[in-house]
């Protein structure tokens, strides 16, 4: 599997909670494992990253800090 940037990452949230971004991005890491079996190709770190801003930005959004 390689890792593959299609885009450029979207700009920094701020001062994001180091600790937050830790929780968001690690649990997307390990749901990209989670296949019977694991998928060929490219994994596009930018798209995730994009994803787990995304996901911190409307965690934010409701209020929780």
């Amino acid at each position: 599997m390689t890792h593959h940037h299609s885009q450029e990452p979207p700009p920094p949230l701020g001062d994001p909670d180091p600790v937050l971004s830790a929780l968001v991005f690690t649990a997307l890491g390990e749901a990209s494992m989670c296949w019977m079996e694991l998928p060929r190709g490219e994994f596009d770190s930018g798209r995730a990253l994009a994803v787990g801003n995304k996901l911190i930005a409307d965690i934010r959004r409701r209020g929780y800090h």
